[in-house]
């Protein structure tokens, strides 16, 4: 599982990760991120770009 905050301000980074904490991909402006388990709360609040994919 990656920690808190994981992705924050992304602007072109392509990750894959199997959970995630409280406030991931926030403010994304570009780049994917798939988070295959769990997320946290406020999860890709704010983004202005990109693609974030959950699955679980």
């Amino acid at each position: 599982m990656a920690g808190e905050r994981f992705g924050v301000r992304n602007s072109g980074v392509a990750a894959v990760v199997e959970g995630v904490g409280n406030h991931a991909c926030k403010y994304m402006t570009g780049g994917i991120a798939v988070v295959l388990c769990a997320t946290g709360r406020n999860f890709a609040v704010g983004m202005s770009g990109g693609i974030a994919w959950m699955s679980g």
